[in-house]
């Protein structure tokens, strides 16, 4: 959690005392429980509470700093133009069946848009016929989509600064996908997903040229519900939900009025602000 999270915080001691146990829990477990997952960028990934299988060349320089994830990648040992890979994968067949479900992330990097052939940074859930893969360069992101690859997308972004990246699926196969907040793409995916085989992964790799990425965190799980204060689904506003709910709430450096942060609307004025806080406060306290 950024230090502009925690000076929010602070402003939430000033609006409830009764709060403080809370948030002292949610600063040292951010993870979310019930229908949400999430990795927030304050260990290895592998140390994660609930670990991330590590996958790679295993030689990659990796550190944890102020909340972000970063990786170091160069040639190393290896044959050029291929290097160290440092990747993460989990299963995500405990959603299936799920009415809904969702994928965001948050990351940069500084590998050039002539690596994008080299797939220098990725993120994508897959499982059978469905397929989003998602490759990550410093200025542009490509969107490749179904097995066998029926639309591929390239979309420019803005260089050297953090991007939210939002996947929501709908048990009718639709589809949307974000880019800080703005519709990128949409349509059908071809059947059902999660199912048992499904993965998520995410990786960084040399492809010709150095790179460092930095990852604020990795989330996944069935979609909240609008203006509902529960981010994990678990039918209590409770600590758990107060962590993410700070990081709606940080305004447009992170993801305040999209579509990631409609549970957090609480007012459901389209916009989550201060004026959801002390709503918010009623939900998690019944005062």
């Amino acid at each position: 959690m950024s230090a502009q999270a925690h000076q929010l915080l602070n402003v939430f001691l000033r609006i409830s005392s009764s709060f403080f146990f809370a948030i002292a829990v949610t600063l040292w477990a951010p993870l979310a429980a019930g229908q949400a997952v999430a990795y927030e960028g304050n260990v290895l990934p592998d140390n994660d509470p609930v670990p991330w299988t590590r996958y790679g060349t295993f030689d990659a320089q990796r550190w944890v700093d102020g909340g972000f994830f970063y990786q170091f990648l160069v040639q190393g040992v290896w044959s050029w133009p291929y290097g160290q890979v440092d990747g993460y994968r989990r299963t995500i067949a405990k959603f299936t069946g799920s009415p809904s479900f969702f994928v965001t992330w948050r990351e940069m990097n500084t590998c050039p848009r002539s690596d994008m052939s080299g797939n220098p940074c990725q993120l994508s859930a897959s499982g059978g016929p469905v397929l989003f893969h998602f490759t990550i360069t410093r200025d542009q992101v490509e969107f490749v989509r179904d097995n066998p690859i029926s639309l591929v997308l390239d979309v420019d972004i803005e260089p050297d600064k953090l991007h939210t990246y939002y996947l929501e699926l709908h048990n009718d196969l639709r589809y949307v996908w974000y880019i800080d907040g703005g519709t990128a793409n949409s349509g059908v995916y071809p059947g059902s997903f999660p199912r048992n085989s499904a993965v998520i992964t995410w990786s960084a790799r040399f492809y010709t040229d150095e790179q460092t990425a930095k990852w604020d965190y990795v989330r996944y799980g069935v979609i909240p519900a609008d203006h509902s204060g529960d981010f994990n689904n678990n039918g209590v506003v409770d600590e758990t939900d107060l962590y993410f709910f700070v990081d709606c709430l940080l305004g447009p450096d992170y993801d305040a009025a999209g579509p990631g942060c409609k549970w957090a609307d609480m007012n459901a004025d389209g916009k989550a602000d201060g004026a959801d806080v002390q709503l918010f406060v009623s939900a998690m306290t019944g005062v």
